[in-house]
């Protein structure tokens, strides 16, 4: 009985080290991933339906919404079946320890109110376990296996388990799809590059600014987008920008000819599939406010009317020159009698 009791240990923790290691390999943008995770532990443990619930305790009510189904049977859960309120008297918090399985009819008030939201029925084993996370939130399992025959203990610790390990992934997929989101639809401009420098990642808006899609992008580099030298200046002082925070100003060139002005912030950073850091790059289009200023520069230093320097730009060069050398030499022209043009025939001759 030691022995078999023994053996039956290694063979649960080989199964959860299994489970861990394909859980691991899930992609956080595979959308089937949950299912099929789901669908892996109920395969191993032989069970007909497998759903992972997530409970908040609001008010003194737990809210339970589906976090993810699997079904033999191709079972689709209704979208109004997929969030159960359950009341304070029904959750036992701390007095009952509700794992374990039951037929439908005997099992706890809670696990009977979440499993009639699958839509279970027929002569099953109705399992339930639950994993606190805090004393206000918790992670569930409901499983059912068809026939009248009880789960054993050690399945049912199995499953316990698996919970925990399963509630781990469901954390770490929901922060990093939501980053992934977030990402897509930042209305910035933004950039991953590996630590050599090549484009692995963009979203919508940096394509927008660049004229290119991703997967134009995919191993490129910034001489891609831009000009070579100007590329070469932002990658060898990457480092000091990297050190610094420090923001710094690229023009970027699509394949039309337009180029597009944008300020952009890099930084350091680790993501999923990434076992090395990588480069984050914001770029905000500034190419309107570089025009702007442009045009208020160019009307600040030349005459409205002829587009020639004006006496501020006269300054302004004079002053430099000054300032490279000692001598310089000005040229002075007048018009004779340019006056009397404009009080004869009015300014708007004199201007023409």
């Amino acid at each position: 009985d030691d022995d078999r009791e023994l053996g039956r240990q290694f063979m649960l923790a080989e199964l959860l080290r299994e489970l861990a290691t394909f859980l691991t390999s899930i992609s956080t943008d595979d959308g089937g991933g949950d299912e099929r995770a789901l669908g892996w532990i109920a395969n191993q443990l032989d069970l007909e339906h497998l759903s992972v619930w997530v409970g908040a305790l609001e008010s003194s009510r737990m809210n339970v919404s589906l976090a993810g189904a699997y079904s033999s049977t191709a079972m689709m859960v209704p979208d109004d079946m997929k969030h159960v309120v359950v009341g304070e008297d029904d959750l036992e918090l701390g007095t009952v320890e509700l794992s374990g399985c039951w037929v439908f009819g005997d099992a706890p008030p809670r696990a009977q109110a979440m499993a009639k939201a699958l839509g279970y029925q027929g002569d099953y084993q109705l399992g339930f376990v639950r994993s606190e996370r805090s004393s206000s939130e918790h992670n569930y399992f409901i499983f059912a296996r068809s026939g009248l025959e009880p789960v054993a203990d050690h399945e049912l610790s199995v499953l316990e388990s698996a919970l925990a390990l399963v509630s781990q992934y469901l954390t770490r997929a929901r922060a990093e799809r939501s980053l992934l989101v977030s990402f897509a639809a930042a209305p910035i401009a933004i950039v991953l590059r590996t630590p050599e420098l090549s484009f692995i990642s963009c979203n919508a808006a940096y394509e927008a600014l660049t004229g290119r899609t991703q997967e134009q992008l995919l191993g490129t580099g910034l001489d891609f987008v831009m000009g070579a030298d100007q590329a070469a200046y932002l990658d060898e002082t990457l480092g000091e920008v990297l050190a610094s925070g420090g923001g710094q100003e690229a023009e970027y060139t699509r394949p039309d000819g337009t180029v597009v002005w944008a300020d952009v912030i890099s930084t350091s950073t680790t993501i999923p599939g990434q076992l090395q850091p990588v480069v984050l790059t914001y770029a905000q289009d500034v190419t309107e406010r570089r025009r702007s200023r442009q045009l208020l520069e160019y009307q600040a230093n030349h005459d409205e009317l002829t587009g020639l320097p004006n006496r501020r730009a006269f300054v302004g060069h004079t002053n430099t020159e000054l300032a490279w050398s000692s001598k310089c030499a000005v040229i002075m022209i007048d018009l004779d009698r340019f006056k009397d043009v404009n009080d004869l025939l009015g300014h708007s001759a004199g201007d023409q």
